[in-house]
């Protein structure tokens, strides 16, 4: 399958990316800097991850299958509504936490919901939008050798 991450040189879609390329994925890293983009996909190549390539975040998002929205929650809005023609009809995996800076070890809901309800109702009901990743640590992400207690794991004969 092929994902674009959005926002994808960040340390959560570094990690993500990494892991699905090496799961035999294929990954387009999206960035507002393609040269930066371009760059981390050819640093994760050489970690040995496997199809990942970089551009810029509506390049990721047209090459999809399923889009990762890997941005600070300040630019959450903006960037749903920049892409919104473009993932129309995709799957959406939103892993967006309201966090607002200095304070990242709080929460801001977002109008008393989550930052997906607002993805959501950002992209409309053509645009099927899910919540996840919250909880797994960037570090824990970034090291493919290091099992997360929530992997699944398939091995089919």
């Amino acid at each position: 399958m092929r994902i674009g991450i959005v926002g994808g040189t960040g340390r959560e879609g570094r990690g993500l990316a990494l892991r699905w390329a090496k799961a035999g994925h294929e990954v387009a890293l999206g960035s507002r800097d393609e040269g930066r983009a371009r760059a981390r996909a050819e640093e994760l190549r050489a970690m040995g991850g496997g199809a990942i390539e970089g551009g810029s975040n509506e390049w990721a998002v047209s090459t999809a299958a399923v889009v990762v929205l890997s941005v600070p929650h300040a630019a959450h809005d903006e960037t749903l509504r920049a892409l919104a023609p473009l993932v129309e009809g995709r799957v959406v995996i939103d892993i967006t936490v309201p966090l607002r800076p200095p304070k990242v070890h709080e929460v801001h809901l977002p109008e008393g919901h989550a930052a997906a309800l607002a993805a959501q109702a950002i992209l409309g009901p053509r645009t099927p939008v899910a919540a996840a990743l919250h909880h797994v640590s960037s570090t824990h992400l970034a090291n493919p050798e290091h099992v997360i207690d929530s992997d699944v794991r398939c091995d089919f004969q």
